[in-house]
This record gives structure tokens, sequence and C-alpha cells, in this order.
């Protein structure tokens, strides 16, 4: 759910310089044609945020319950303009999927450690507040005390001389000052309370703090990283595969002989009602969690962010009022590289089944459940020249989304971003434009 950029990367150097709102003067305005010819803007929708790739830098902007936008930035420098070797075409695809997925994880990270400190300080605001109105309470049952005091002593000595007054007045005094010394500070008033629980101004920015900008460590990163990918694989590849098997299997019983539709002997159309079941598994997935608050909202900063990277293509001026008109599909979503990767899956693993019987004609012979681990395996060790090959395919189709065979490619990814991308709240917006002005900041082009 990213937008695929030429040059992504998860190497960070050094965190980034001063924040956005203190930079004096009116900001340059930055247009396409400013940017690195091979270069593309990217992103990605993370919890309540946004994270956008630029030319060396990539942000991170996330709404805190309070109302404010915190930001985080740093520099990067991608691994394919290190090495010259990994530059060439599906190489560097393989590769930048990879530094993409990993630098997602580290953005996610960051926006659940931005909620998570974000409600544990209105937790805290709501305690102080309450302990506030304790204090008050107690400082006017005191007073309360010494005007009752005061007016018995008042009825006691009444008609006696004025020594005895002056007297009981100061003892009036000194309980009031004993109420009010009791908390040891002076009482919140109903405004400092108030003042506590109050949402920020939207418009507010605050820059990380060292409790929210912490990365993962490298094994924590190894770990989700193995796990997504054995998920990914699960339902990608070995899922649809076994699926196709038993559907020609199914099929070969009710037609009253004994299936012949295996992939070794039929390639061609068992890859392609495999590639059916994979469409149909990916929406199926996409479809369920897309009923949960959290994903509905995850996917309106999807939508927020294809806006704001689409204006800023179209070259329009980068607010919200001319932001909100744009579409929220884009040719480079991540969700249109599944879809690509689906056909190309469907082409590649064809000729992979029938190579393996040029190779090792013996390979036709062995039963289903021998030659199944052998398939699915070589699947997924294929599975980064597939995804380098829908790289290519994705990045050009990009830079020609009009020409009659992208548009073609890309059709089915825009049907599914249309459960993927939601319209977002300006507000949602707001937090895109900051993320992707902070990426792009002048002193890091």
């Amino acid at each position: 759910m990213c937008l695929l950029s030429a040059h992504s990367s998860d190497s960070t150097l050094r965190e980034s310089g001063a924040p956005a709102e203190e930079t004096a003067g009116p900001r340059p305005r930055i247009a396409p044609r400013d940017l690195p010819p091979d270069f593309a803007m990217g992103g990605q929708a993370v919890l309540e945020g946004v994270m956008m790739r630029g030319p060396s830098a990539y942000a991170i902007a996330v709404r805190r319950p309070q109302g404010d936008i915190e930001i985080t930035s740093r520099r990067f420098w991608p691994v394919v303009r290190r090495k010259r070797w990994l530059r060439f075409p599906v190489i560097r695809g393989a590769v930048s999927l990879v530094e993409m997925l990993l630098l997602g994880y580290r953005a996610l990270d960051y926006s659940a450690n931005v909620a998570e400190q974000g409600h544990r300080e209105q937790e805290e605001a709501e305690k102080a507040a309450k302990e506030g109105t304790k204090q008050t309470e107690e400082s006017d049952a005191g007073e309360h005390e010494g005007a009752v005091s005061r007016s018995d002593a008042a009825a006691s000595l009444e008609g006696a001389g004025p020594d005895a007054h002056e007297d009981a007045s100061t003892d009036g005094e000194n309980a009031r000052e004993r109420a009010a010394a009791g908390s040891g500070q002076a009482a919140p008033t109903a405004a400092d309370v108030e003042g506590d629980r109050a949402p920020a101004s939207t418009s507010s920015t605050r820059r990380a703090s060292s409790s929210t900008d912490r990365s993962l460590g490298p094994w924590t990163m190894l770990g989700v990283f193995l796990l997504s990918m054995a998920l990914a694989m699960f339902l990608f590849v070995a899922l649809p595969n076994v699926a196709t098997h038993g559907l020609g299997k199914l099929f070969g019983m009710a037609s009253g002989g004994a299936s012949a539709f295996t992939e070794v002997d039929r390639p061609i159309a068992y890859n392609l009602v495999a590639g059916v079941v994979r469409a149909l598994v990916i929406v199926a997935y996409i479809w369920a969690i897309s009923f949960l608050k959290d994903i509905r909202r995850l996917f309106q900063y999807h939508g927020a962010e294809h806006k704001v990277v689409m204006a800023f293509e179209q070259d329009l001026p980068l607010d919200v009022e001319h932001v909100r008109p744009v579409t929220t599909l884009h040719p480079r979503c991540g969700t249109t590289f599944i879809a690509v990767v689906i056909l190309v899956s469907i082409i590649v693993f064809a000729v992979l089944a029938a190579l393996i019987v040029v190779v090792y004609p013996g390979f036709a012979k062995w039963s289903v459940w021998a030659n199944k681990p052998v398939i699915i395996l070589l699947h997924i060790l294929f599975m980064p020249l597939v995804a380098g090959v829908a790289y290519e395919i994705t990045r050009r189709a990009g830079k020609r989304p009009d020409h009659w065979l992208y548009r073609m490619l890309l059709t089915p990814g825009y049907l599914f971003q249309r459960i993927t991308t939601r319209q977002p709240e300006d507000s949602m917006i707001e937090v895109a434009l900051a993320a992707f002005n902070e990426a792009l900041e002048p002193s890091r082009l």
C-alpha cells in the first residue's frame, strides 16, 4: 500500500535538522522537474499518519491523539546508489522492494509509538486534572470551615469588646491560610483543567521525541521480515497452487474421470487458474480487514498520500483546497504493484513448470505429493524475479499511464485501489502534506 519510487532505502544516516515550523520566510516551491530524472516520489500510509520518501530523505508525520502533528525525518542513501551492480533492471526492483518493506516496518513502528505515547500523555493529563479538582474541593471545604468558625465566633462574642472581635478575625485568616497551604501549591483553575484536556490546534507540529523516534532492533526487524515473508509466501504462492490442484481434482471427479489438470501437464491453463485464485485470496483478505475501524482510517490516509503525490506531479499548489479534489488512484501504488505481480507470476510460473519437464522428463511421472513441494519451493525462489519484472513494468507504466498497453496492465491495480484507498478527511490531507514537505525540504535536495 505504498507508492513505488525509483529509489527507496532504509539506510538511515542521521536525524534531520530544524523543524519545519522554524523555517523563516516563504517556502521555495519545488516542482517535479526539480527532482532527479530517475526519481519518483513515493510513500505509505501508517497508523494515523503518512510516510513520504524524497530523493535523499524520508519523513513520517503522525496525528497525535491530542490533535497536533508529530514529524520525524531521516536522510538515507539507497543501496542501489551505493552498489553499481544492483542498478541493473529487475535486480534493482527486487532490492528496492526489500528496502521499501523494511522502511515500511520502521514507519509503522514509529506511528505506533506516537499513538502509545499520546494516549499515555492524555491519561496523565486526565489524572492531573482529577487531582486538581480534588485539591480545589478540599480548598473550598477549608474556606467553608473557616466561614463557619467565624460565624460561631461572632455569635459567641456578640456583645464582647473590640479586642475579642479582632482575635476572631485573625483566627479566620489563619484558617484560610492553612486550607490554601494544605496541598502544597495553588489549586488549578477551571481554565487550567480544560486547557490540559483540549487538543492542540490541527495546524501545529512538533518534532519527534526520543521516546517515539526509536528504531526496531536488527533482530526484531529480521524476525518481523521473516514472519511477514512466510505469511506472504503462504497466501500468495502455496495456498493458490494447492487450491488450484484441489479445484482440478474436484472438477475431474465431477466429470466422471480422473483429473488431468496438473501444472506439469497443462502449465499455462493451470497457472491462469492459480492467478485467479491468487487474486481472489488477496481481495478477500483486503476486503475482510477493511471492516476494521483502524484499517478504514489507514485506507483514508492511503488516499491522502496518493492525492498529495498526484497533486505534486500535476504541478498543483500543495494545500488542502487544491489537493482535496485530486483522485485517490495512482499508477505506482503498491496495490497496483501486487496486481502486476499476479500477471507476471502467471507467465513466469507457467514457463518454469514447462522447463522442469524439459530439463528432467521424469519429473512428470512423480506423484502429486512428491512434485508439489518442489514446484512450490521453486515458485518461492523465483519470486524475486517476478517482483523485479513487476517493478520495472509498474515504474514504466507510472511514466506513461495513458499508453494502451500500460493502461490495460494497470486496470486490475486500479480496481484493487478502490478497496485500499478511501476519501480522506481534510485533517488527513494536512498530515500527508506535512510529511511530503518535510521529505522535500530544500536543504535535503
